[in-house]
């Protein structure tokens, strides 16, 4: 299977990630400056690996952003957070709307595209109207990565409805994508096991999750679950 290098990191191109890929780059390259796309994708399919490592291959251009994984984020730290990705120092004692306009006069004078990971985390309500009054008044590309459960609330007619134009669905790795990855891994055991951290561990049984839950044949399942398991069996001796 074909990979592509981030930071060091090998990342393996299947059907869910080299879409990702594909929205990221149509989004940064039109014409007009004012873009907003959505997407979506179920757990473990890459989408944080590959949009944090395409952030860094075009740092010049974009920055990343992942809200916090908590259900109580403040207006505040969603400011923080932008801030930080585009490198603003706030002042101390500003308040909320004249860090706003910093961040937005920020991107005026240096346009950027923002990439917000795990977007569901800020939901529709007055955090997404944050993002959408930057994306009005610093006329900014936006691009939202979010899990597939948000999709009606992002895509609803509406103030973000209209803002929209780009809303995809990321296909589910296919069973044959998941064995040839498990597959490749399983050789690389071997040599990798110390260099291979519980969050790749974690992931192998995510996709091996990802096999059942599409219902494919039960060998073919069983087999893909084998492998996640003896994956996980040299991660627990190391």
């Amino acid at each position: 299977m074909e990979t592509i290098e981030y930071n060091g990191q090998k990342l393996y191109l299947c059907g869910p990630t080299r879409e990702l890929i594909a929205i990221l780059d149509d989004t940064l390259r039109t014409r007009s400056q004012m873009r907003m796309a959505t997407v979506f994708g179920i757990e473990g399919s890459g989408k944080t690996e590959i949009a944090r490592g395409w952030c860094e291959q075009h740092r010049e251009q974009a920055s990343y952003i992942i809200p916090d994984p908590s259900s109580c984020i403040t207006v505040a730290r969603l400011l923080m957070l932008i801030e930080a990705a585009l490198g603003i120092t706030p002042q101390p004692g500003m308040a909320k709307w004249q860090r706003l306009q910093g961040i937005i006069q920020s991107l005026r004078q240096t346009p950027r595209m923002l990439v917000i990971d795990e977007a569901h985390r800020i939901g529709t309500g007055p955090l997404m109207e944050i993002m959408q009054h930057i994306h009005d008044m610093a006329q900014t590309r936006i691009a939202f990565v979010a899990m597939p459960r948000m999709r009606p609330a992002f895509t609803r007619r509406g103030e973000l409805g209209r803002r929209v134009n780009i809303s995809r669905e990321l296909p589910l790795i296919t069973t044959d994508e998941i064995a040839e990855i498990l597959g490749d891994l399983s050789r690389e055991v071997t040599d990798q096991i110390h260099h291979c951290g519980d969050g790749s561990l974690g992931r192998m049984l995510v996709l091996a999750g990802h096999v059942r839950r599409a219902k494919v044949a039960d060998q073919k399942a069983s087999t893909v679950t084998r492998i996640a398991r003896r994956m996980t069996a040299f991660g627990a001796g190391k």
